[in-house]
């Protein structure tokens, strides 16, 4: 059985990040794929970018540089614990175990993926290692396959028949694709956002609110927990103050306001969330601090509703033209609760039968295990391998 592995860097945004794994590209069968994950190292930026309530690109970038070799040596010697190499020193391991280099090329900061690129490629020309550059994009797709990699069989022909033809929902901050594949590693987008993402919705309202960056989970966290204690109880207890303005009062005790769902009824699978932002904005403008602070479940549970509704319809609706046979999804909003949710009980209630495959939640902010679980495909595959003096950045 032939062994490849792979070492893989991610730095498109605002983390640094880097995974080895071993992939099976032509076992026996040949149909076979299967991946092992041996190290898996992320830095955030997080608390960095909190300071000014959402990513700097020229602090992002600057992080990365100084995080970079840092968080790549971590992931060989995780990676030599595994294979038991520790006695060899790093040079050694990327020498004689290292097969490949996998890089996130684009799309994402430009500034964030040169240090990425430059990084692999200087690793390639020392170490005479072949580059796999990889699109985010497609990182995000492959993830959604990890159960199947990282099984005893792998993903074989059966496996592949089973899957495909499948569209993916990828949606973060930077993104909101939706994407068809027939086959493994085939990727044709179908649907895709016309102005501001989804993730980005979440942090702009996030940031009108006055909300802790990354503003997405702040949201979606309040969100619920507004659900759970108001909407699944029945009954609204918003405040018990007596000294509430008289103008206001009507809004709290009459929560009858909601956001509207662009391009909800559109006959295309495009995604528009600008409009929905604005909206929100506008309607904060007619109310005082205080009032805000009193309705903030509220106006977060609606618009997590809103966002999530547009998500989940243009979905099925590309599920069904389509005729697939799973449904996934990727990306940092996979991780949110109410979308995955909503996702599984509307597929269950389709006529026809479809799978839903969600990535890992470990997996769905950006990462470098992605990237190597992408490369691999394109191992397997025999596509995409390149010297380093062809490997470019680019931010599209």
């Amino acid at each position: 059985m032939l062994i490849k592995t792979i070492l893989a860097i991610e730095t498109s945004c605002d983390e640094t990040s880097a995974s080895v794994l071993q992939v099976n590209p032509r076992g026996e069968p040949r149909a076979n794929l299967k991946v092992k994950v041996l190290s898996s190292v992320v830095y955030s930026q997080v608390l960095t970018h909190r300071k000014t309530q959402g990513v700097v690109p020229e602090v992002a970038a600057r992080e990365h540089s100084v995080k970079i070799i840092p968080v790549i040596k971590k992931a060989l010697l995780d990676a030599q614990i595994v294979l038991k190499q520790s006695s060899l020193s790093r040079k050694e391991f990327i020498s004689k175990h290292i097969d490949y280099i996998a890089v996130t090329t684009n799309p994402g900061l430009f500034g964030s993926l040169m240090v990425g690129v430059e990084t692999a490629k200087t690793l390639s020309y020392l170490y005479n290692k072949p580059i796999i550059p990889v699109n985010h994009i497609h990182g995000h797709l492959a993830s959604v396959l990890t159960e199947k990699l990282t099984s005893q069989t792998g993903l074989d022909k059966k496996a592949q028949k089973v899957l495909f033809p499948m569209i993916t929902l990828t949606v973060s901050g930077g993104h909101t694709n939706l994407v068809l594949s027939k086959k493994l590693g085939d990727y044709q987008i179908v649907g895709k956002t016309l102005d501001d993402a989804a993730g980005e919705a979440f942090d702009k309202i996030a940031k009108m609110l006055d909300l802790d960056y990354p503003g997405g989970v702040e949201v979606a966290r309040i969100a619920d927990q507004y659900q759970q204690e108001v909407v699944s109880s029945k009954y609204y207890v918003l405040s018990e103050d007596k000294r509430i303005p008289h103008n206001i009062s009507p809004i709290i005790h009459n929560t009858d306001f909601n956001f509207p769902r662009p391009v909800l009824h559109s006959h295309d699978f495009n995604f528009s969330f600008s409009g929905l932002k604005t909206a929100v904005y506008y309607q904060l403008r007619k109310m005082d601090k205080r009032c805000i602070k009193i309705m903030q479940g509220y106006i977060c549970y609606e618009a997590q509703k809103a966002i999530v509704e547009v998500l989940v319809a243009k979905t099925l609706k590309a599920a069904e033209k389509y005729q697939v046979k799973t449904v996934g999804l990727a990306g940092g909003v996979a991780s949110n609760f109410f979308l995955r949710k909503k996702l599984k009980f509307k597929i269950k209630n389709l006529k026809l039968k479809i799978a839903l495959s969600v990535a890992p939640k470990e997996l769905c902010t950006d990462n470098a295990t992605m990237i190597a679980l992408s490369a691999g495909i394109d191992l397997y595959l025999g596509r995409n391998i390149k010297s380093w003096e062809r490997v470019v950045a680019s931010s599209n």
